[in-house]
């Protein structure tokens, strides 16, 4: 070692151990040190009363936010830190659930709790940290080079967006809406929190996979549900980060790359499912992030495993979120057989690719085989168990058949009834549209002029349109089902930009985007504005349900009114066990549940009295003007 550094070696270790002693002279003798480690104690006694959930909580961020930033450190060489990190990030709270489940099979057996996910997380971070002392430091990757471009549109679509998110977080912010959010999305949620098992309920729709709920999981550690609209918007703004960070690897301008992503921004639905606890958002986070890897790895010109490895836990967590997650992440697997040909060591690659996929989302499969013999359960595919598509899903009576509607429905947008649901907005239907069709004449284009066609452009391509076809070709048109190559396709709009110069093109570019930001706006600022003018009720009476369910003894409660007051039916703190079937429940199913009591409307009230012996508990106005009664189940006949 030269003197030199030796030298600079000695005065770090003199200043280092000055700091640590004025640092120990101040801990000792200072006041404000000496309330903090007082106030310890007064803490310790309210955790006591309250549970340690909320610290738990708080840790567990910590560690996984380390873990992702030590990953995302190790990795710097081979992809860009802040797509590392969110994904690394979303798996070390998505993974480590599943594997607890898969070892104390089939459900964790009440394992999957706040302090063992704590441990968990916990080793994981010690043994990356050794990992990363022990190995080299690897230099950041360099990024490519890049054409800038003027950016008055860059700003004007970054403001303008950023100006309609703000209106969503506000009209959203602790509010929980939505039925299947209500119906079956949240109770799960709340029965893992509550048991430390990923259990499953009465019902068919108590099966599909739910990896987005190991997220919301966490948000009720912190002793409310007010937080679980973190999700899905942290989700969806996330999403809108990361088309521009794919647009970047297309080699875009940030311009373009802004344009992109701030279209795909303003899709309707994508938007409004920002606002419940809808798994979509989150699905298709995980999408891009697989497409954002696979671009990368494409780019790169090493062969390493961390490339598989990321895009494989991308794809396996998308598929893991909700079925409809599953076409367009076999079209992305599809196109990686590309790369993987390309780059050698493809024993290797679809190795960590099959592993990492499994380790995201395969659990939720693997249990529906095991127990039903189908893994895509309740959904009845080639003859396996299960129920047909058309009675799991409601279908728009106007687009049930293929017909010009179908052709005319980015347009025309018939039969609108859910904004989580339905419609595409101005975007799709004026601009992605159109640019499915003239990007194929664009790259014919380019390789006749004899400029430099990237694979990357064709992979992108081929997944919005591959994604989008199979959509279609499942005869759901109901758009939420293929919401993900609906906002994809909003990737090739930077491909027109960058190849029409004109002024008028991009004005004309903006007047479908500025349209949808009016349309939506306007949406959000009124409800932001009920919101305001509208009193606020806590526990059951949120969801229009008596507040006696929340000062009930623990029971067991059959729902025999609409499947989304079932999270409201749980009480403020989950204390009840909710039966919600799949099918119309029938009075008999409350001798066959065991049930205690019964919630029921008016339209069947006279049907379970006369063959229950049953005696009123509570009752209450619904928001669609029907009464509903909660009924206590008595001993004896009728």
């Amino acid at each position: 070692m030269p003197p030199e550094t030796r030298k600079g070696f000695a005065w770090g270790a003199v200043f280092s151990s000055l700091i640590l002693l004025l640092l120990a002279c101040y801990a000792l003798w200072s006041r404000l040190a000496r309330l903090a480690f007082a106030n310890l104690e007064y803490l310790t006694a309210l955790l006591g009363q309250s549970g340690y959930e909320p610290l738990y909580l708080i840790l567990f961020l910590i560690s996984a936010s380390l873990t992702a930033l030590l990953l995302a450190r190790r990795l710097g060489q081979y992809s860009s830190p802040a797509p590392t990190f969110c994904l690394f990030l979303i798996g070390g709270i998505v993974v480590p659930p599943q594997v607890v489940a898969l070892v104390a099979w089939p459900d964790g057996r009440g394992w999957i709790r706040s302090v063992v996910l704590l441990g968990i997380s916990l080793s994981i971070n010690v043994l990356l940290t050794g990992w990363v002392l022990l190995c080299k430091q690897n230099s950041p990757k360099e990024p490519p080079p890049q054409t800038e471009e003027d950016g008055t549109w860059q700003w004007g679509y970054s403001l303008t967006t950023g100006a309609l998110l703000l209106l969503v977080f506000l009209s959203s912010a602790g509010r929980l809406v939505g039925f299947d959010a209500l119906a079956y999305h949240l109770p799960l949620v709340a029965s893992w929190f509550h048991s430390g098992s990923l259990k499953t309920g009465y019902g068919a729709q108590f099966h599909y996979p739910e990896n987005m709920n190991l997220l919301v999981r966490w948000t009720l550690a912190s002793g409310s549900d007010k937080g679980i609209f973190l999700i899905p918007f942290l989700s969806a703004l996330l999403c809108v980060y990361m088309l521009y960070k794919i647009s970047r690897a297309l080699g875009f301008s940030r311009e373009v790359a802004t344009v992109s992503a701030c279209c795909g921004a303003v899709c309707p639905p994508f938007i409004h499912l920002a606002t419940t606890a809808y798994s979509d958002t989150f699905g298709i986070l995980c999408l891009t992030l697989g497409i954002y890897f696979l671009l990368e790895w494409n780019n790169s010109k090493v062969t390493h495993w961390a490339f598989p490895l990321s895009l494989g836990l991308a794809l396996g967590m998308a598929a893991g979120t909700k079925f409809s997650m599953l076409p367009p992440a076999v079209v992305i697997f599809c196109a990686s057989a590309v790369v993987v040909f390309q780059k050698g060591d493809r024993v290797k690659s679809v190795a960590w690719l099959a592993a990492s996929a499994f380790f995201g989302g395969g659990y939720w499969y693997l249990r529906n085989l095991v127990a039903f013999g189908n893994p895509v359960y309740p959904v009845s595919v080639a003859g396996l168990t299960g129920i047909p598509m058309e009675e799991l899903v409601a279908v728009n009576p106007l687009l049930d058949k293929p017909t010009w509607r179908w052709m005319a429905y980015p347009w025309a947008e018939f039969g609108y009834s859910s904004p989580f649901d339905d419609g595409v907005g101005a975007v799709f239907g004026s601009l992605c549209i159109p640019a499915m069709m003239v990007c194929p004449l664009l790259f014919w284009k380019m390789r006749k002029d004899r400029k430099a066609l990237r694979l990357n452009d064709l992979l992108v391509y081929a997944i919005v349109v591959g994604s989008f076809l199979l959509y279609l070709l499942s005869g759901r048109v109901t758009p939420r089902y293929g919401l993900a190559s609906i906002v994809l396709s909003s990737l090739l709009i930077g491909f027109l930009w960058r190849e029409f110069s004109s002024r008028y093109f991009r004005f004309a570019v903006f007047v479908p985007f500025g349209f949808m930001l009016f349309v939506l706006g306007q949406s959000f600022l009124t409800s932001c504005l009920y919101t305001l003018n509208t009193p606020t009720y806590e526990g059951a009476e949120r969801f229009g349900l008596p507040k006696t369910i929340d000062e009930l003894m623990p029971a067991r409660i059959l729902n025999a009114a609409a499947a989304h007051y079932t999270y409201g039916l749980m009480g403020k703190d989950y204390r009840h066990e909710v039966i919600t079937l799949f099918r119309s429940p029938a009075p008999e199913d409350a001798l066959t549940y065991g049930a205690d009591h019964i919630l029921v409307d008016e339209d069947r009230l006279a049907e379970f009295q006369s063959k229950l012996n049953i005696a009123l508990v509570a009752e209450t106005q619904s928001v669609e003007g029907k009464k509903l009664s909660l009924w206590r189940m008595m001993h004896g006949p009728p």
